[in-house]
């Protein structure tokens, strides 16, 4: 898989990871088993890129996080 926007990666992941639909540990996951590539560096993601895109989706939220909030919406329904 390779991330268009690691923000927004980060923000799916981490508010999968806060209802407990995947691993606390998510971004280790990604690193260690080197599942998405980065956009421009065509490496793929170090845990160091997915903490501080995790930090910066903190301060402010994502273009386009709305979509994610819906859909994890979803996923509670059932």
């Amino acid at each position: 898989m390779k991330s268009n926007n690691n923000r927004l990666l980060a923000y799916l992941m981490m508010q999968l990871s806060c209802y407990n639909y995947i691993a606390y540990e998510w971004q280790s996951v990604i690193a260690n088993n080197k599942l998405v590539l980065a956009k421009i560096k065509d490496k793929y993601l170090t845990r160091s890129d997915l903490s501080s895109a995790t930090d910066n989706v903190k301060c402010i939220y994502p273009k386009g996080y709305e979509i994610i909030d819906k859909y994890i919406k979803q996923l509670q329904k059932g």
